[in-house]
């Protein structure tokens, strides 16, 4: 996980602003002939960063304690100019280690082998947990932070007994809500099947819902010339 502040404005959001409790690389665009670049973080440790001649940007990689709790954090840099002037940066990130909590809507509930089951799927926010977030983030960049909250790194659909599985895929003008469909196997056996549709958080953190759904056989056709029956067919 990479926490890049752009030079300008001071104050930096992150993106993505979620990461687990771990060893994320911090890196500002100061010149390169700043004298130093330090950077103090949220549990009191402070780290000097040293220049990325490959990337352009000075670079420190640090660790976030495991006993640190979920929130958003302040990472304070100062920049010492070659002059000796003083340039600072603010950034946070937020530690979140909860798995997102998701609500899935299957379009049937009884389908047939071979048929198409279509699906859409949602992150539950939290009122409490939405408030907590503002807050402690005082204000600064309030809808970046309850955007993470539905932000989603990928959504995936499976029936295990069918051996068939697909990506959902999240709509531009709503980005929380995600949809896809399943192809049912042919010669899928009728009964109750398991549907699993795991959300992944852009921290990693991950979520699986379990539906059901009834799957009746292959509906059978009768192909026939008059007053003849030739055969059966599935369609």
């Amino acid at each position: 996980t990479s926490l890049i502040a752009p030079a300008n404005p001071q104050v930096a959001s992150l993106s993505p602003a979620r990461i687990k409790t771990a060893d994320p690389v911090l890196k500002i665009p100061a010149p390169a002939e700043s004298a130093s670049v330090t950077a103090m973080l949220p549990f009191g440790e402070v780290k000097d960063l040293v220049w990325d001649a490959q990337d352009l940007v000075w670079s420190t990689r640090f660790l976030v304690p495991r006993s640190v709790e979920d929130g958003v954090y302040w990472i304070h840099v100062v920049v010492t100019a070659a002059d000796d002037s003083v340039n600072w940066y603010r950034i946070s990130y937020t530690v979140d280690t909860k798995a997102p909590v998701l609500r899935v809507h299957l379009q049937d509930r009884t389908v047939s082998a071979g048929s198409r089951l279509a699906m859409t799927a949602h992150p539950i926010v939290g009122f409490l947990e939405l408030g907590s977030e503002m807050l402690q983030a005082l204000g600064r960049d309030a809808a970046a932070r309850a955007t993470a909250f539905v932000e989603l790194k990928s959504m995936v659909a499976r029936i295990p007994t069918a051996g068939v599985e697909t990506p959902l895929v999240s709509d531009r003008d709503a980005k929380a809500t995600w949809h896809g469909s399943l192809v049912l196997p042919e010669d899928l056996a009728p009964g109750t099947h398991r549907v699993e549709v795991t959300g992944t958080d852009i921290a990693g953190n991950r979520h699986t819902v379990v539906e059901h759904v009834a799957v009746l056989e292959a509906p059978v056709a009768v192909v026939s010339a008059p007053g003849k029956q030739i055969g059966r067919a599935h369609v």
